[in-house]
């Protein structure tokens, strides 16, 4: 026979595993959350350049119809040439 107090498929906890488990939480969240909050309050670094260095061998200074050859055609360079 049951008492009228006592609950059926539950377990009475005691209040010191409560705290403990309240304060492991909170661990845990300050732990995951302090690096997202640094993160956040870093400023964005700057952009960085974007830089191509095109090696030809063999090629002179003026093989390029952007260089004044009048005979060469080169358009993609040109158009690199031309944008910086």
């Amino acid at each position: 026979m049951r008492k009228n107090n006592e609950n059926i498929g539950f377990h009475r906890i005691p209040a010191q595993a409560v705290k403990h488990s309240i304060m492991k939480t909170k661990l845990i969240w300050s732990i995951l959350l302090i690096p997202l909050l640094a993160l956040h309050a870093a400023p964005p670094a700057p952009p960085r350049p974007n830089i191509i260095f095109l090696l030809a061998d063999d090629m002179r200074w003026d093989a390029m119809s952007c260089a004044g050859n009048p005979l060469l055609k080169t358009p993609s360079l040109d158009r690199l040439a031309a944008e910086g």
